[in-house]
Formats: C-alpha cells, sequence, structure tokens
C-alpha cells in the first residue's frame, strides 16, 4: 500500500496570544487534589460532590467505553440538571464513555458550572461556587433544557440542552449529540403566570427553575412567581407589576416601586414590592430584597420568577397590563394591556403584544426562545479543542406567536468562546410560529447595560461550521437598543476573530457586530455520517476532495491543548485539516479509459474511470468528490461531469472529443489524493499515418522495412523510434544523447530530457528508472499535447540506492 503524501510536523510552535486567552484560567487552576474512580452514575454524582466539598483541583475517572445514564433530577439550578452544579476545579476523564439522558424526561440538562461572582463578566452572581469544569474524551447525548408553558403569560425559555455555563468550561475530545434546548409554548393550560426555565406557570403564578411553587401570594391578585430552587416566593405587589433583570443583563430602568436600581439585578416598572437578584428595592425604593436568590416582584421579579431563568411573573387577568421577564424568564403575567406595555425579557415570550430585539411581533401568550441546543454560555469562558457537536437542536416554543431558537449548538451571550479544530456539523435552529431561527451552530450576542461587562466576545481557529438547518452556521449580534427601545441603549461590541483558516458556510454580522481575520471558506466541507473511524469518541470523517483538508495552519494546531492531535489522537500533517478530524490520504488506481483516440467531435468508447482508496481502510472515501480536468484550449474532451461523486469506491465520467485534432491529458484529482492523467486523442494521427507518408507501397508491404519495430537503415533506431522523437524516417542521423539518456545532475538526481511530438495519438513515452540495468519501473508518463517541446525531468534517487539510471521508453498504443 503506498504512504500517504502527507508530511507530519516536527515542531509544536506555542499557540498565538489570540488562542490561548480562554485557556489560562482552565488549564492552571489551584493545586491539584484527589483522583476519584466513579464506575456507576450514583458514583460520578458523589464524586462531585466529593469534589466540591476542597477548593483543590479533583480529577474524577470514569470506565472507559461505559454509558452512564441518568433519569432523576439533581438540583434546580437555572432549571433542572443531572448532575450535581460544579462549584470548583474538577476535570472529568471519560476515557470514551457516554453520559446520556434516560426516560424521555420533559426537561433534565447534564451540566450546570457555577459563575464566579467576582469576574467581570458574571459579577455579583448567585453561584453554587466558582466552577472550572473540564471535560475529556466523552459524549453527552440526549440531554434537555425545556422551558415551562402557560396560557396567557409567556413561555419560558429552554436554555443550554446539555450544559449551562455561567463558569469556566474547557471540552477536549468532547462530542456532544442529539441535545435539545425547546422554549415553552404559550396558550397552553389556564396559567396567567409566565413559564420559567424549569416549570409551567400555575394559576397566577409564574413558573420558576423548578422545585416547589408557592401557591399564594401576598398581595392583591398579581399572583406570585416561582421560587430560587426549592425556594418560596418574594412578595410582590400591584397590578403592573416588576420587570426581572438578571446579573449583566440589565434592564437599565430607574428605580420604582419595587424598581431595582440600574446595575443589571433590579426589575422594571412601577408596582414591584420586590426586585430582582437579591439587590432589588423595597417599596418606595427602599432598599433590601428579599434573600440571596431574589423575590419575586409584581409578577416581575428576580431570579425565581420572571427574571434570568425565573418565570415570568404572575399577572391577573382583571388589571390592565401583565407584567414582565428578564433575560431568559417566561413572559409577564397575561393582562389585556395596550400592546407595547410589559416588556419581556430575551428569551421569555410575552405576555402582551409588542416586539422583540429581531423585529419579530409577539402576542399575547408568546412561545418562549429556545437557545443553545448543546450549549448555553452566561457570561462564562469556553473553550472546545478537537471537539464534535451535531445533530443539537434550538426550537422556539409554539403559540399563535412563537419563540425564536437560537443556537442550535452554542449560543454565548456576554461570554468568551474559543474553538480550536472544532466541527460544528448537522445542528438545527428551528422558529415557532411568526417568529426567528438562526445560529446553527453558534450564536453569539451582546446584550446588557453594563459596560463594566466585557464584550462577546468568540475566537474560531482551524474550525469547521457547517450542514446548519434551519439558519446560518453563525450569526454574530449586537442589537443597537435593548427591548428595542433608544432610552436602552447595548453597551460593549460583539465580536467574532477567525485565526489560520476555518470553512462556514454561511455567517452573519448582524446589528453593529463586527468579524476580523482571514475571510473563511464556505464550500461543502464533504462530510461523512458521524461515526467511529479510530479513537475513543465519534467523529465526522472527511471525505476525499473536502476543502477542509491541507487548509489549516500548522503552527496553530501545534500547541495546546491540541498537541498536533485530532479528536481521535492521530498525528497532524503540516498541513492540518480543518476540524477535529484529520485525513490520513486517498489513493487513486485508473480502471478504464485511459490511452484512447476518437474521431473529432465523437465520443469515447470507455468512460474515464478510477478506483479510490483510503490509506486508512477505516476512513470512508463514497461520496466524496473528484474533479475532473480537460485542457481549456485546443485538443479536448467535453466531459459529462467536471465534478463526480464517489460510490462503490469508485468514480468515472464520459467524454466527447472536441474539433480539434491531437493527443490531451485529462487530469482527476482531489484533495487528500495523488491526482493522476487519461491520454486522450482527437483524430487517428498513428504511427501508419507516419509511414504511410514515408515508405513505398512495397516497403509497407514489408514489415522488416516499415514495421514499428524494424530499423531498415541499421543505425540502432527503429522507425518506431523515428516516428516518437520526429527524426528523418531514412537514412543515418545524428542522435543526441539526451533522447536516450542525459546524465547531467548529482548522481542522487540525475536528470532524463528528450522531445516529445505534437501528434501521434497512438504513442505514450514512459520514463523507467533502474538501480541494477536489469529490473526497471515507470516513474512518469507522456503523450503528445498539440505542440512539441522538449520534456526533462529530475528524478531523485530512493533513499539508500547505490546507482540509478534514468531512460525513456516508447510505447505503440493499440
Amino acid at each position: 500500500m503506498p504512504r500517504p503524501l502527507r508530511s507530519r510536523s516536527d515542531t509544536h510552535p506555542a499557540l498565538p496570544t489570540l488562542a490561548v486567552v480562554a485557556l489560562v484560567a482552565l488549564v492552571a487552576p489551584t493545586a491539584s487534589g484527589a483522583t476519584i474512580p466513579a464506575a456507576t452514575p450514583a458514583e460520578l454524582i458523589a464524586a462531585i460532590n466529593s469534589a466540591n466539598a476542597t477548593p483543590e483541583a479533583d480529577t474524577i475517572e470514569l470506565t472507559a467505553g461505559a454509558t452512564y445514564t441518568f433519569t432523576a433530577v439533581d438540583n434546580w439550578w437555572y432549571g433542572p440538571n443531572a448532575l450535581p452544579p460544579i462549584a470548583s476545579p474538577i476535570t472529568i476523564e471519560g476515557h470514551g464513555a457516554t453520559l446520556a439522558i434516560g426516560g424521555d424526561p420533559v426537561r433534565l440538562r447534564f451540566f450546570y458550572i457555577g459563575a464566579d461572582p467576582t469576574s467581570p463578566r458574571t459579577y455579583g452572581y448567585n453561584t453554587p461556587g466558582a466552577g472550572l469544569l473540564t471535560l475529556r474524551y466523552l459524549t453527552l447525548i440526549g440531554g434537555k433544557a425545556r422551558g415551562g408553558n402557560s396560557n396567557e403569560g409567556g413561555g419560558g425559555a429552554g436554555l443550554g440542552g446539555a450544559i449551562f455555563n455561567q463558569g469556566s468550561l474547557l471540552l477536549d475530545g468532547v462530542t456532544l449529540r442529539n441535545n435539545t434546548a425547546i422554549g415553552g409554548n404559550g396558550r397552553v393550560g389556564n396559567s396567567w403566570g409566565g413559564g420559567g426555565m424549569g416549570a409551567d406557570g400555575v394559576g397566577d403564578a409564574g413558573g420558576g427553575f423548578g422545585g416547589a411553587v408557592s401557591p399564594a401570594g401576598s398581595i392583591g391578585g398579581s399572583g406570585n412567581g416561582g421560587g430560587f430552587g426549592l425556594g418560596g416566593p418574594g412578595l410582590f405587589g400591584g397590578a403592573t407589576g416588576g420587570g426581572g433583570g438578571f446579573g449583566l443583563t440589565d434592564n437599565g430602568y430607574a428605580n420604582g416601586l419595587g424598581g431595582g436600581p440600574r446595575d443589571g439585578l433590579g426589575g422594571r416598572n412601577n408596582g414591584g414590592i420586590v426586585g430582582g437578584q437579591g439587590s432589588g428595592g423595597g417599596v418606595d425604593v427602599a432598599a433590601g430584597g428579599i434573600g440571596a436568590g431574589g423575590g419575586v416582584g409584581g409578577g416581575g421579579g428576580g431570579v425565581g420568577g420572571g427574571g434570568f431563568g425565573g418565570g415570568g411573573g404572575g399577572g391577573n387577568h382583571g388589571y390592565s397590563a401583565g407584567s414582565s421577564g428578564g433575560f431568559g424568564g417566561g413572559g409577564g403575567g397575561g393582562g389585556y394591556g395596550s400592546p407595547g406595555f410589559g416588556l419581556s425579557g430575551f428569551g421569555g415570550g410575552f405576555g402582551v403584544n409588542t416586539i422583540n430585539f429581531q423585529g419579530f411581533a409577539t402576542g399575547i401568550g408568546g412561545g418562549g426562545a429556545g437557545m443553545g441546543g448543546a450549549i448555553f454560555n452566561h457570561g462564562g469562558q469556553l473553550t472546545l479543542a478537537n471537539c464534535t457537536i451535531t445533530g443539537n437542536t434550538a426550537q422556539g416554543g409554539s403559540s399563535n406567536w412563537g419563540g425564536c431558537g437560537y443556537g442550535g449548538a452554542i449560543f454565548n451571550l456576554n461570554g468568551f468562546v474559543a474553538l480550536l479544530h472544532a466541527t460544528l456539523a448537522g445542528n438545527t435552529v428551528i422558529a415557532g410560529p411568526n417568529a426567528h431561527a438562526d445560529g446553527g451552530a453558534l450564536y453569539n450576542l451582546r446584550y446588557t447595560l453594563l459596560v463594566s461587562c466585557p464584550n462577546a466576545a468568540v475566537t474560531i481557529t482551524n474550525c469547521l461550521l457547517a450542514n446548519s438547518t434551519g439558519g446560518n452556521d453563525l450569526l454574530n449580534n449586537r442589537p443597537a437598543y435593548l427591548f428595542g427601545a433608544a432610552t436602552d441603549p447595548n453597551t460593549g461590541a460583539a465580536t467574532v476573530t477567525f485565526a489560520g483558516a476555518n470553512l462556514v458556510e454561511t455567517r452573519v454580522d448582524s446589528g453593529t457586530a463586527t468579524s476580523s481575520g482571514p475571510a473563511p471558506l464556505t464550500d461543502d466541507p464533504l462530510l461523512a455520517p458521524i461515526g467511529n473511524y479510530g479513537g475513543i469518541t465519534e467523529t465526522f470523517a472527511l471525505l476525499p476532495g473536502s476543502p477542509a483538508i491541507n487548509a489549516g495552519h500548522a503552527d496553530l494546531a501545534a500547541g495546546p491543548p491540541i498537541y498536533g492531535l485530532d479528536q481521535r489522537r492521530v498525528v497532524r500533517f503540516d498541513g492540518p485539516d480543518l476540524g477535529a478530524f484529520e485525513s490520513q490520504g486517498f489513493g487513486f488506481t485508473k480502471i478504464g479509459g485511459d490511452s484512447q483516440s476518437t474521431p473529432p467531435g465523437t465520443a469515447f468508447a470507455d468512460s474515464l474511470a478510477l478506483s479510490v482508496t483510503a490509506y486508512v481502510p477505516i476512513e470512508p472515501v463514497n461520496g466524496g468528490i473528484v474533479t475532473f480536468t480537460p485542457p481549456a484550449s485546443g485538443a479536448s474532451a467535453t466531459l459529462s461531469l467536471t465534478k463526480a461523486t464517489i460510490a462503490g469506491g469508485a468514480v468515472g465520467v464520459t467524454a466527447t472529443a472536441n474539433a480539434t485534432a491531437g493527443m490531451y491529458n485529462v487530469a482527476a484529482s482531489a484533495s487528500g489524493a495523488t491526482g493522476l492523467r487519461f491520454t486522450l486523442a482527437n483524430g487517428m494521427f498513428t504511427y501508419a499515418t507516419w509511414a504511410a507518408a514515408h515508405f513505398t507501397t512495397d516497403e509497407l508491404a514489408d514489415p522488416a522495412i516499415s514495421g514499428s519495430t524494424s530499423d531498415p537503415d541499421g543505425v540502432g533506431l527503429t522507425n518506431l523510434q523515428r516516428y516518437a522523437f520526429d527524426l528523418p524516417a531514412r537514412g543515418p542521423v545524428s542522435i543526441p544523447t539526451e533522447f536516450v539518456y542525459h546524465g547531467s545532475g548529482p548522481a542522487s538526481a540525475p536528470t532524463i530530457a528528450f522531445p516529445l511530438r505534437a501528434d501521434g495519438t497512438d504513442l505514450l513515452y514512459a520514463i523507467m528508472a533502474s538501480e541494477d540495468l536489469a529490473t526497471w519501473y515507470q516513474v512518469a508518463s507522456y503523450a503528445p499535447e498539440g505542440t512539441a517541446r522538449t520534456v526533462q525531468l529530475t528524478i531523485p534517487a530512493p533513499d539508500g540506492a547505490k546507482r540509478f539510471f534514468l531512460r525513456v521508453q516508447v510505447t505503440q498504443l493499440p
């Protein structure tokens, strides 16, 4: 089997600063702690709890190739999670294990990573502790985040089907498949309160993260919101209620009755007695919200309801307007107020008619948004290296006015994301009725009034984002205003920086968002189906002809955390492939159609056909593309296809000669493969044509004189050699030595030269090599190309060869 004609890199220069910004905190945590084995789901839960109990960086070792299935809720941080919250530095070594959600629950994701309350991106957030999670060589499949339903109130948001990150998260060699984030539905059931992230609205109560929801409010008919986790509700107030903000997604409104200050933690509108997340004001803007979790204010509220992740606040249908939820919360209560009043936040559905930031109208009981089918990154640091994310879905909730679907694989809100040799392919975004969907692979959003919050920033290095359904692969967005109101200007920037080379089939910068760096490729990446192509986690193999092959930058693949390897731990070549997979190359073999001739304007009898094999048999070839290229002018052919798809390990095209006589080559090529050429001829200029012009009738009747192998003049030249090298047909001639052998150049790399005639449809010139003058093998071949020229070729001697000889061999084709 021939060796791949690709060289491996021998050096491993460090990554540029741009690509390692997110890695500083991720790869240099506190002092190392314990190594904890976990062979069952229960042991994994216990191991995380044990690791959280100490500040050291602990490592959890899973059983190689095992499947860990989860069906029960462990906690309710931002909705139900199957595993304990990550509140310390933890590494989980998967060794090819799979984490799966079983039993088809309504909603259950895998991980929540706690925020660092001292970080500028997540300053003051409620958190179980600053989490720093590293996952290595692991598969996460089947996670589901689903917002709560409501009737008159809006549906809640579904955020992060597999992972909700507010801390630091590094994924190395990880595959995330078939996870979903689905917004809650509107116009469902009898609830006036909005749906939350973890629960439906109940009566006039808005849903919260999940767990217990208090059955009654303490003032008036406004209803109450859901509590934080298992906690009870806060107080609430008048009919209009206060809106909820959260963290750095500042609603920005001035203090009012129950309104919080302009710090991103308070509520919106008057009437709420308790404001936002632990910092809302009391009545008449008195300080002192209820509890660290924040109360629910007037149906708007904080974390528990109406705020980020909380339910939409309650709202009594007898009042003039509903309240509003913060980012990710459910919609406001279902008041019948005038359009435009009672704004809800970005993620939750609206309780009354208004316009969201993308300009799509919503109405009473709107559906919630689904964002981050695999990962929702809220102010956190997220790094993916050699990862595959596929089959994930972000879907807006249904209603007369549905929710939006954003970030089929990843949604980044005011956080930092670094993608290094990652493949995000085959993910989906689905909009509810009259709504919007985009960012099938990645949605990057800057959405805050706080100038102190760093930008929503993404760096993409040697990556592949493609084959999304329902929207562009990449959406980078910075609206000018929050809630579409000029009184709420957005701050900071949304940036995407491309480093090295990348392939992104479709992308959009929206609002004032910006992209920089080398423009990515946009061609079909030619991916095989997801599967096991070696290694311990599934990947997408690159097929022959993929533009991702050899397109990357080696210096950006050599350092940590890539270390010159792909997701399968296969060594990357000097020209590394884009994405998580490194192709090992392909070989071509002719199986038909070479050395044909036909009259000008007619079809060649045989298809130009070749077989394709992978140098590593486990890598697939079917579905790849071979490009056939005839000459652009002169003697040439029209082909049935110039790009042919490989099927059954082979590919072929038919050819029709143009009107110009002559011999020429049709090249067959594909990225990742060594190309070859098919020799064709238009017209019938052959040895017989040449002989008829140079011998008499009697001589033509005597093969000893006119035969192609004859030397009638006895000078050491056959008639075929005279014809091939365009020498006089009869008599002695001076033969330049280079016609047969030319010994210039060093002994280790001799050079041979010979004249190539313009016509001669039955000639093939082969360069033969030998180390002992006994055994010869072909190293190159040529055919007349319509123009006479001299061919000069230098051939390096094989390693270790003591002698090396070259000669030209002319063959008469049938």
